[in-house]
């Protein structure tokens, strides 16, 4: 039932990336099916509390170290907002930038 995919990364490496993530092992599997299962069982549905096609969309804003994705992800990956943040809202310490 558990199924690996290979899946469109932003890496520019994606198969030494993968190297330093440990594989999913049996007792994390297993615990997952028997949440599954009692969640099934007790409510009748999965997931019980939230409709099963959900979707979450969060975002978050932070500054991000751009030269580690120019290392370590392909080009192209950091959007041209990502990219002008620092020019367009720090241009200066006197607040010469467009949103200071």
């Amino acid at each position: 039932m558990l199924e690996q995919r290979e899946a469109e990364a932003g890496w520019q490496d994606p198969e030494e990336m993968g190297e330093e993530v440990p594989p999913i092992g049996d007792p994390a599997i297993e615990a997952t099916i028997a949440l599954v299962e009692y969640v099934w069982d007790r409510y009748g549905r999965f997931p019980a509390t939230y409709p099963a096609f959900h979707t979450l969309m969060g975002f978050q804003a932070g500054h991000i170290d751009e030269s580690y994705y120019y290392q370590y992800y392909r080009p192209g990956s950091l959007s041209e907002t990502h990219r002008e943040h620092d020019q367009r809202w720090h241009q200066s310490e006197e607040g010469e930038g467009e949103h200071s």
